[in-house]
Order: C-alpha cells, then sequence, then structure tokens
C-alpha cells in the first residue's frame, strides 16, 4: 500500500505542477496529496473498518488544524510542501490512534 501511494504520488508531481500554477499552490481539486497522507496514518494500523474511520477523521482533524510542523510546511513554497503539511497530518494521526489504543487495551 505504501509502495502504491507513493508511486502515485511521484506519477502525479508534473500533473500537480501545471495544476498549482494556473491554480494556486494548494488547490482543493488536487487531492492526491491528501490521499498520501491518510496512506501514513493508516500504514501500521489494522485494515478494520473501524480504524479506517477513525484514523480519517483524526486526519481530517491534523490537516485543518495543521499542528507545527504541518503549518510551517504548508506556509513553504513548492510541491514537496504542499505533500509534507498531509503527510504529516497522517504521522499526526497514526500516533494518536496508537495511543488510544493503548489507553483503550
Amino acid at each position: 500500500l505504501a509502495v502504491i501511494g507513493a508511486l502515485l504520488l511521484l506519477l502525479s508531481l508534473p500533473g500537480m505542477r501545471s495544476f498549482t500554477e494556473e491554480e494556486g499552490p494548494d488547490p482543493s481539486k488536487i487531492v492526491v496529496d491528501e490521499m498520501a497522507g491518510f496512506i501514513v496514518a493508516g500504514l501500521f494500523h489494522a485494515r478494520t473498518l473501524t480504524s479506517a474511520l477513525i484514523l480519517f477523521f483524526l486526519f481530517r482533524i491534523f490537516d485543518i488544524l495543521k499542528p507545527w510542523p504541518a503549518s510551517w510546511a504548508n506556509r513553504q513554497e513548492g510541491l514537496v510542501h504542499v505533500v509534507l503539511d498531509d503527510l504529516a497530518a497522517g504521522l499526526y494521526a497514526s500516533l494518536l490512534h496508537a495511543l488510544l489504543l493503548l489507553v483503550i487495551r
């Protein structure tokens, strides 16, 4: 899954580059960066519907709030930073989900 996500991200970079030149630095029409972040969120967790829903919810919260260093990445220019803030949000979601599982169990 991680390899597929990385390949999709790499293959989409040329299209993202031309689209961002027309639409701005992080157009909402392009969601491949969010997909990459969500894949990061789920890399180390059980593949269940419950986990997927919790991870999606947590990912969206962190993607919207953008705690540091995601906020820093979001302010930078360039395609790498467009994706980096979403990868950070995915990592935050994954870590919080793991912490929640430890507390519940």
